[in-house]
């Protein structure tokens, strides 16, 4: 991904791309956000999109309540693309939505998660994991569903359940353990 400088009010403005915990604060400001525009707040909107910018970009000295709504949101899409995973993911692409949120939820959870995941499967320091790629970061998070997905497919065919009789035909056939739809 090339550097990419763009000019806001006559200043250089750099957006970057964040390692893991910038990424994991970005989405928790995302949310934010559409809470925000939920209940109409557009002052608390603008807030938290000036903390996206400044976490996604090298600090600029820019006076965001100065600067042009369209340049004020060249520089936001420039730091949301810049942080985009660049690797279509499939687990990113569950087609399930998701209206509810858990009542396990809670504001900085995104960042917990991913600790916990690459803490508990591969031992990792705080500080390895907040430094990862955010594509990267991804990557291994599928690969370990996976492997999850699989030890319960190998599990499930050893039981019962994965084999119910059926009455008409006297037999028992193997029915398959339902796949997640990435």
């Amino acid at each position: 991904m090339a550097d990419t400088t763009i000019k806001i009010n006559g200043k250089d403005f750099n957006p970057k791309r964040t390692t893991l915990v910038g990424w994991t604060q970005l989405e928790e400001i995302r949310m934010g956000m559409e809470e925000a525009i939920s209940k109409n707040d557009f002052e608390n909107y603008f807030l938290l999109t000036v903390k996206f910018i400044e976490i996604a970009s090298n600090p600029s000295g820019i006076e965001w309540e100065q600067v042009s709504w369209y340049e004020f949101l060249t520089a936001f899409s420039a730091c949301v693309e810049k942080n985009l995973p660049t690797i279509k993911f499939p687990i990113l692409t569950n087609s399930k939505e998701k209206n509810e949120k858990a009542p396990w939820e809670y504001k900085g959870r995104s960042w917990y998660f991913w600790l916990n995941l690459f803490a508990s499967n591969y031992g990792w320091s705080e500080k390895y994991i907040g430094d990862l790629e955010i594509d990267t970061a991804i990557g291994l998070f599928q690969e370990i569903t996976i492997d999850d997905q699989l030890e319960k497919e190998f599990t499930y065919s050893l039981s019962e359940i994965a084999f119910p009789y059926n009455k008409s035909t006297k037999e028992s056939k193997y029915k398959p353990m339902e796949r997640p739809e990435w």
